[in-house]
């Protein structure tokens, strides 16, 4: 005879997982080294066509992307998962930008040339708001 046990399940969390719509090789390189040291997950995709392959709840989008206007491709990534992060990456980051960007949509922007610690910080708090691990929302100013 069995004798009825409680099985615990445990919780499996995702991996953090970003997928970057960039045309930039060195920024594909240079994110690619601090999402490894990081032990993140990071897939790169040419266009907006390609980001339903896999859906990630958190995308980096490129502000300079060729033959793309940039507040059309937030509003469909933002639309296209509910609670996706969209976050802009951009050689321009004012207040100005961040807004523009929140209005479309989107969630914040991540300066270019990326440095790591804003990686890490924009990155984290986005995967934060999306999983609900920390009390965060959208950055405000």
């Amino acid at each position: 005879m069995f004798s009825k046990r409680t099985s615990h399940i445990a919780k499996v969390e995702r991996p953090l997982s970003v997928l970057a719509i960039l045309a930039s090789q060195t920024d594909r390189a240079q994110l690619e080294s601090i999402f490894e040291k990081a032990g993140w997950r990071i897939v790169f995709a040419d266009g907006i066509d390609d980001t339903t392959i896999e859906p990630m709840p958190v995308v980096l989008y490129d502000r300079d992307l060729p033959g793309a206007d940039w507040r059309q491709a937030i509003r469909q990534l933002a639309g296209i998962q509910h609670h996706r992060k969209v976050i802009l990456a951009s050689f321009v980051a004012d207040d100005y930008l961040w807004e523009e960007v929140i209005h479309c949509g989107g969630y914040d922007i991540l300066p270019k040339p990326f440095r790591e610690s804003e990686v890490l910080h924009v990155i984290q708090f986005a995967w934060a708001s999306v999983t609900k691990s920390l009390p965060s929302g959208q950055r405000t100013r």
